[in-house]
């Protein structure tokens, strides 16, 4: 809402629920049309110009259409859209709902094309105007008839039941009336016009002083009177009389007081200011004063334009309105829609400039929304073949879009108004803008079709679109692609477009290659031939000469190539004189393999392929008069090809044929007259055997239990064979040879298997069938030496899952049923059913399905519960869970919840099983499972009956897990259960706002329950009370009491005030009413009296007054308060003096004296006024309480429950201490006497002791009785009791938790008394509190001797932090170390850095030995384990570690580090792992025998600081040593010295300076010599190197004698230790001393 400067009035804008200021008296104002409008687009008009423009002859261009004039054909607006005009088209402008709605609802209309109707579709249903929505429902608008008077404004209630007018002005005698200064201005020259109290008039401060004396008090200012005490400046001359300028007069607040003069354009929001603070200054600031300079006047105005034409160019369009920027003031806003650019000029930030061209639609969401995007650049669109367009691509904005694309190519793009982020070059999708690429070709993607020899071309193919498609063609190759419009342009198909996406192109092309070499290669011959499946078309041949493969691509069906065996009838005039093409290229090639060439007699004359292997007689053939399908291999018949298969053995029937273990295959003649060799295949291991016949139709092998007579020679004097398959050892089974004692004197067959312990057994004395073997339960007797002592044969299917059925888990293990042997169990884990077969027993009985778990302890100890049955959790929405509850026993526990309404059950295995809590198991029972689940509901019918509507939903209770809500429609009665509470309570009937923000805000209060409201006498009504939220609420008052309750909205709906609503909280309904009485029975029953009567309090209303006759006590209900309070039951005496004055004092409440254990009321006179007095005793606590009717507190203090003794002195002088602490000594573990602890005074005294934590406290009556001494009271307070007793636990915790123990006995200490001691089990830490010392508890102290009763035999007690480091691994030795004491000792070990501590309970628990405890500290431990490392061991920059056996002797791993740069290295050796010798590790240079495993293949470790000396260098390379490792070469760049450090060597000898060719001759040959140390350093010798010629092609070193021409040479070809000083022959080096001797 903008506010109202001074000299101006509220006006309505047209279309928009906003007012803007009008200048008072003006007959204009200023209005925006331009909120969410709707956008009329069509196509171009036949007379060329665009829609929404005409041809005007005249002005021989187009011109714009005024769609809106009256009888126009172009207005679309229909009845109830305000159509406004705008260039070159109009907008409908809809009311919106906020001119008339009183709720809060958010809703807006917009403006439906089609239907020309306005229509608020933000949410369902969408309604149409004059409706709008209400609880879900469209209803009508009680203000669409106007029926509201003038300068009244119609607010209809949120259901639409209701309206109501509100004045624009002010009311007077029930008219709405405007400013009497607007409608009638004071007359000119700027007279203030003030309006009269009653606004029925109006007053003129002010006249002019042209020429007439102003009156006494008054000075003439700018023309005009006025008071002397106005000091405003004086009005330049001409000052603000502009076109449309107002002139405006307040203190600006510059610090003054004064009025100040402002002036400000509406038009332009330009402005100026005259402060009274500074006249002098000469300066207004126009046109762009700051907010600043009059936050009065200025604070609410647009910003001041940046000069008078802005936005005022032809095609720009300028506007004014409030862009939502959150300060409710007008804004600037300039368009140019020709290009979409835009700009802004927000009043909330006038300095951030107009944000020219590109404004972000965040920036005025109510204009920017509506308009297309800026184009990004001026030449966006630009370019050759470029066509830019504007039009509403369908994206649902209704607003214009940009589209671009490219004459040619049809590449395109698109802005979108709706996303103006991307444009999507070069190959914007179709769905991006319909209306237009739906009928353009696909873009072409960049660079497509560009190959060598490729062609595209435009052209229909025939998709059925009449839109030309791409196609692109590579003639040499048929290589193809199309880009169809009927698809979304993003595949191309290439290479292998298919024919039938363009059939106009593609029909008459052969078949696309594969790839460009396809069929090129050794013996590939590519060619086109017509195959003959299409006469017209030729197709591609592919054959390979060496294996006669071959493949084809059939101009009618290129998607197969048959390559390498197309069929001949593929293509008879390419294949059909080709021998039948080689499976593969390395068909029978290999070891014993023989392929040829033969003609098999077949009866083609084309020679056929043959294949033998001759070690397995194996035999293939492909005849070519064959479909080449089958080789017939490995057992091709001699028949079809006798040139190459006669003579030849059987073949193997396999490669495995009598290869098995123990197999033994032969080639025997066994007799059958052929001639030719057999097979013979024999087992010696279980007597099987068979033979191939050479004679035969090699069919049969008659394995394995070939006949002797088939082969006597081999056959003869053999035992029984095993059967096959018999006894497989695959499947588990054992066979047994032995002689089972059955009289014959042979061995015998036995199968067991292993893992089940079924058996059968063969006798050789039987009859060798396995039918009587006995499998798979062969009795002991059969075979006794093997059998006897097995377990129990597993019966078939005795613990298996069928199809669909549950999972079980078999075991086997000794129960412990006293027999030795193992024992069958059987469980199944989805139920927790379990059997066990005990080998003890007959086998015949397995206690399915809940065997007791004394059957198998070892296996049914510590087991999940087994489910009650099967369908325990079974049925729609019922889910099973097996899990970890979180109980304490780290036993899976079964979980089942039922997912529609969240109920749930559990069987916890640390219970008796019995009890699973069904349907509302607590979060407690299974905290790991219920903490993230929804509420179970607490019965099936908890939102079951007419009107209950159930949801399931997150009420943000900050758990983000569902909860349950239930509504009552027709009362709005709710509750919900809330998973982040205890689920125990809904609230119903009336569920806290707060409890589900989601479901419940901006709701009226539901009813708390039916019967609210109901009965005789009982009003229920429905209104508001005026608490300021708008929303109705519920009242209820009975007639004839007056007692009433209100249910506020605005309230938490919880509290409804009954019976006694203050007046307050709906004073329409309540004021100057009796009081309610608080309820009903509010004064009845026996004894008590009623009475209304004034009790003088000053409203002249009568009270509520009731009276308990017996026992005086009282209560009042006074009209002039708020009925809230009646005192009850010791109302003052001053309430109600008529009727309580003279009364005794009321007892305070009915069961001030009746408390359970006792209490003894009496009624004696304690203070001698001659007024009985109250007293209420406990014998039991002494409690004891008093009210004297001489009180001055007039009978409001009882001194309860500890009443001085002098309060009442003849009954209270030997009273003991009041117990005040109730039964919070009792129990089985405390202990409250009442005994004299020789305090002196001769009165018992209380005491109190807590057995099982030695707490104790005592009152002592000598005392003031305020202290207890609580926990650990002083032995010396209460010798009596307390002398025997151990010391009090310092806190309730002490000694509780896992693993600690807490047990008490005695030290030893010397006084004879229990101490108490602490143990934590699983570290052995330890603490004591002696009896004789209770204030330290030694915790953690590791000294046995404080309790050596209980320590001695203990081990140290674990550190805190001990071992816990990353990769440390905490042991406790169970074997001990060795040190003694048989007790166990601690080790900490790092297995990443073998460092290690321990601490021997043998010991004093103070050393730990770390890092690198000696291995003689815990040999059972350490011995024969790696070294541990020295602490940062192995952490330089560029090193690296790694464990390895050295081959040092000792079998265990050692720690090597290098450094790979360097070569250096160390060592850690396992087998010198001693405390000595650990930290030795030869760096840097560790000697290969160290470690040769390693170091072997490594180069020689540099020397520290080797090869650092200026101008040197180091390189790694093979010299070539003949070891194949790397070698270090050290180079000094100007004097080629060199050294060298061979792998080979013992790597302590370099050879430097000079290290000789032969060292490294792959470096050095290449190499200069190497220069002697100082060798022609003198100053008057010259250095040079230069090749000599001696024709090695290396540079040489030259020294010459500048005077004397003294000369020397190391020459590279030599051995470099000769350099011929001083008269080196020109020979050695003519290229240099030849010219040096001519000169």
């Amino acid at each position: 809402m903008i506010a109202t400067p001074d000299g101006f009035v509220h006006a309505s804008v047209a279309g928009s629920a906003d007012l803007i200021c009008v200048r008072d008296g003006s007959d204009c104002q200023e209005k925006d049309p331009y909120l969410f409008p709707t956008l009329h687009t069509s196509c171009h008009d036949a007379d060329g110009c665009h829609a929404g423009w005409t041809w005007d002859a005249a002005l021989a261009h187009c011109v714009d259409v005024d769609e809106c004039a009256p009888g126009s054909p172009y207005n679309r607006c229909g009845d109830v859209a305000e159509c406004i005009n705008i260039v070159g088209n109009h907008v409908c402008v809809c009311p919106q709902l906020q001119d008339t709605y009183g709720g809060t609802y958010e809703g807006r209309y917009r403006f439906d094309r089609e239907s020309q109707r306005c229509i608020d579709d933000t949410a369902s249903p969408p309604c149409v105007w004059p409706q709008f929505r209400f609880g879900g429902q469209c209803v009508d608008d009680p203000c669409q008839f106007k029926p509201c008077g003038e300068h009244e404004r119609c607010i209809s209630a949120p259901d639409g039941t209701d309206y109501f007018c509100a004045c624009k002005g002010r009311r007077v005698d029930g008219v709405c009336k405007l400013s009497p200064c607007l409608t009638s201005p004071c007359p000119e020259p700027w007279a203030t016009c003030y309006n009269n109290d009653d606004w029925r008039g109006r007053r003129c401060a002010g006249s002019s002083c042209d020429g007439v004396e102003c009156d006494d008090g008054e000075h003439c200012n700018s023309g005009v009177c006025v008071p002397d005490s106005d000091k405003s400046c004086n009005l330049p001359e001409s000052w603000c009389d502009g076109d449309g300028e107002i002139l405006a007069k307040a203190d600006c607040g510059d610090g003054d007081g004064i009025d100040d003069w402002a002036c400000f354009a509406p038009s332009t929001g330009r402005r100026a200011v005259l402060l009274s603070s500074n006249c002098s200054a000469g300066t207004d600031y126009w046109p762009d004063a700051p907010k600043a300079l009059c936050p009065p006047l200025f604070n609410n105005l647009t910003c001041p334009l940046p000069w008078d034409e802005w936005c005022t160019d032809p095609g720009y369009v300028r506007r004014k309105l409030d862009c939502g920027d959150g300060d409710g003031i007008d804004d600037w806003t300039c368009t140019r829609p020709a290009l979409g650019q835009r700009g802004v000029l927000l009043s909330s930030d006038c300095d951030a400039g107009d944000r020219w061209p590109e404004a972000d639609v965040a920036l005025c969401p109510p204009l920017f929304n509506r308009t297309i995007c800026p184009l990004p650049s001026d030449d966006w669109c630009r370019g050759e073949g470029l066509l830019q367009e504007q039009l509403d691509c369908g994206d649902g904005d209704a607003v214009p879009d940009w589209v671009c694309h490219h004459n040619v190519t049809f590449q395109r793009k698109v802005l979108l108004s709706s996303n103006c982020s991307t444009d999507h070059w070069p190959q914007a999708d179709t769905s991006l803008c319909p209306p237009r690429f739906a009928s353009m070709p696909c873009p072409q993607p960049d660079n497509w079709c560009d190959g060598a020899g490729e062609v595209s071309e435009l052209s229909n193919c025939g998709d059925g679109d009449s839109i030309g498609d791409w196609t692109c063609i590579a003639a040499n190759t048929s290589r193809r692609a199309v880009l169809l419009s009927t698809t979304n342009c993003t595949l191309d198909y290439w290479p292998e477009a298919p024919k039938s996406m363009c059939p106009p192109r593609f029909n008459a092309l052969m078949c696309p290659l594969p790839w460009d070499d396809w069929c090129v290669g050794d013996n590939l011959v590519r060619s086109k031939v017509n195959c003959g499946d299409d006469p017209s078309t030729l197709d591609w041949v592919c054959v390979k000469t060496n294996t006669s493969g071959r493949g084809v691509l059939l101009s009618t069906n290129c998607s197969e190539s048959h390559w390498p065996d197309a069929d001949k009838s593929l293509c008879p005039a390419a294949f059909s004189d080709l021998m039948c093409p080689l499976p593969w290229d390395d068909w029978c090639v290999g070891d014993n393999l023989v392929r040829s060439k033969v003609n098999c007699g077949d009866g083609d004359a084309i020679l056929d392929w043959a294949c033998v292997q001759t070690n397995t007689s194996w035999r293939g053939v492909l005849l070519s008069s064959s479909d080449c399908a089958d080789s017939h291999w490995p057992d091709a018949e001699k028949s079809l090809c006798p040139t190459a298969f006669n003579g030849l053995m059987c073949p193997l029937p396999g490669e495995e044929w009598c290869t098995g273990p123990g197999d033994v295959r032969e080639k025997v003649d066994c007799g059958d007259d052929s001639g030719v060799l057999d097979w013979v295949c024999t087992h010696p291991a279980n007597g099987q055997r068979g033979v191939l016949l050479s004679s035969s139709d090699c069919s049969d092998s008659h394995w394995p239990y070939a006949n002797k007579t088939l082969c006597p020679a081999r056959f003869s004097d053999a035992p029984c064979p095993v059967p096959g398959g018999w006894c497989e050892a695959s499947e588990g089974e054992v066979l047994h040879s032995l002689d089972c004692g059955d009289g014959d004197g042979v061995g015998d067959w036995a199968c067991v298997h292993t893992d089940t312990s079924r058996r059968a057994v063969l006798l050789s004395s039987g009859s060798c069938n396995t039918d009587d073997a006995g499998w798979p339960t062969a009795v002991r007797s059969m075979c006794p030496p093997l059998l006897n002592g097995m377990m129990c044969p597993l019966p078939y299917g005795w613990c298996e899952a069928g199809d669909g059925a549950v999972a079980v888990v078999l075991q086997r293990v000794n129960c412990g049923d006293g027999d030795g042997i193992d024992d069958w169990v059987c469980s199944q884990p989805a139920t927790g059913q379990r059997k066990v077969l005990l080998s003890s027993s007959n086998c015949s009985v397995d206690y399915w399905p809940q065997a007791d778990a004394a059957l198998c302890p070892p296996v049914f100890n510590r087991s999940m519960c087994a489910m009650p049955y099967n369908w325990w959790c079974s049925g729609d929405g019922f889910v099973l869970e097996q899990l970890d509850c979180g109980d304490g026993d780290s036993v899976d526990d079964w979980v089942c919840i039922h997912t529609p309404t969240g109920q749930r059950k559990v069987l916890l295995s640390s219970s008796n099983c019995s009890v699973d809590y069904w349907p509302t198991a607590d979060r407690s029972l299974c905290p790991n499972r219920f903490n993230s689940a929804v509420c179970p509901m607490p019965y099936d019918w908890w939102c079951s009956g007419d009107g209950l509507v159930l949801e399931k939903t997150d009420c943000g209770d900050g758990d983000a897990v569902d909860d349950w809500v239930c509504v009552r429609n027709e009362t709005g009665q709710r509750k919900v259960l809330l998973s982040s509470s205890n689920c125990s309570v809904d609230y119903w009937p009336q569920a806290e706002r707060s409890l589900c923000p989601k479901r419940f805000n901006s709701s009226m209060c539901p009813m708390p329950y039916d019967w609210w409201c109901s009965g005789d006498g009982y009003v229920l009504e429905r209104t508001d009370c005026g608490d300021g939220d708008g929303v109705l609420d519920w009242t209820c008052i009975h007639t004839p009491t007056g007692q009433r309750k209100v249910l506020l909205s605005s309230g938490n709906c919880s509290v409804d005030y009954w019976p006694q609503a203050d007046k307050s909280l709906c004073p329409a309904r309540f004021n100057q009413a009796l009081c309610p009485m608080p309820y009903t029975w509010w004064c009845s029953g026996d004894g008590f009296e009623l009475k209304a009567t004034d009790c003088g309090d000053g409203d002249g209303i009568n009270d509520w007054v009731c009276v308990h006759n017996a026992t005086g006590q009282r209560k009042v209900l006074l009209s002039s308060s708020n009925c809230s309070v009646d005192y009850w039951p010791t109302a003052d005496k001053s309430l109600c003096p008529p009727v309580f004055n003279q009364a005794v004092c009321p007892m305070p409440y009915g069961w001030w004296c009746a408390q359970a254990g006792g209490d003894v009321l009496e009624q004696l006179d304690c203070d001698l006024d001659g007024v009985p007095d109250w007293l209420c005793t406990n014998p039991d606590s002494w409690m004891r309480k008093v009210l004297l009717s001489s009180d001055p507190s007039n009978c409001t203090q009882d001194y309860g429950p500890a009443a001085p003794r002098s309060l009442c002195p003849s009954r209270l002088s030997k009273a003991m201490c009041y117990w005040p602490w109730g039964d919070s000594c009792s129990g089985e573990s405390y202990t409250r006497q009442r005994a004299d602890c020789g305090d002196g005074d001769g009165i018992d005294d209380w005491t109190c002791v807590q057995h099982n934590s030695s707490y104790r406290g005592v009152l002592l009556s000598s005392s003031a009785c305020d202290d207890s001494h609580w926990r650990d009271a002083d032995k010396s307070l209460c010798m009596p009791v307390f002398k025997d007793l151990p010391c009090a636990l310092p806190w309730d915790g002490w000694c509780v938790g896992e693993n600690l123990v807490r047990a008490q006995a005695d030290c030893g200490d010397g006084d004879a008394i229990l101490d108490w001691m602490c143990i934590e089990t699983n570290t052995s830490r330890r603490g004591v509190l002696l009896s004789s010392n209770c204030t330290v508890d030694h915790w953690g102290d590791p000294d046995k001797s404080l309790c050596p009763a209980k320590f001695q035999d203990m081990m140290c007690p674990l550190p805190y932090y001990w071992c816990d480091q990353p990769g440390e691994v905490l042991e406790r030795v169970p074997d001990y170390c060795g040190d003694g004491d048989a007790i166990p000792d601690w080790v900490c070990t790092n297995p990443t850095t073998g460092q290690r501590k321990l601490l021997l309970s043998s010991s004093d628990c103070s050393n730990d030995h770390a890092p690198q405890a000696d291995t003689s500290l815990c040999p059972a431990r350490w011995n024969g384990t790696v070294c541990p490392q020295p602490d940062w061991w192995c952490t330089d920059t560029g090193e690296h570690l790694e464990r390895v056996d050295c081959g040092d002797g000792d079998g265990v791993d050692d720690w090597v580090c290098l450094n790979p740069s360097t070569g250096q290295r160390r060592v850690l050796l396992s087998s010198r792992c001693t405390l000595s010798g650990a930290t030795e590790d030869f760096w840097p240079q560790a000697d290969k025998s160290l470690c040769p495993n390693r170091f072997n293949s490594e180069p020689c470790p540099q020397p520290n600081y080797w090869c650092s000396g200026e101008g040197m260098h180091i390189e790694q390379l093979d010299c070539g040593d003949g070891d194949s490792v790397p070698d270090w070469v050290c180079l000094h760049n100007a004097t080629g010295q060199r050294a060298v450090l061979l792998s080979s060597g013992n790597c302590s000898t370099d050879y430097w300076p000079q290290a000789d060719k032969s060292l490294c001759p792959k470096r050095f040959d290449s190499l200069p010599c190497p220069q002697p140390y100082y060798w022609c350093t003198d100053s008057t010798l010259t250095l040079e190197s230069v090749d000599c010629a001696d024709g090695d092609s290396v540079p040489d070193w030259t020294c010459i004698q500048n005077t004397t021409n003294q000369r020397a040479v190391l020459l590279s070809s030599g051995n470099c230790s000769v350099d011929y000083w001083d008269t080196a022959p020109i020979s050695l080096c003519p290229t240099r001393f030849a010219s040096e001797y001519a000169g």
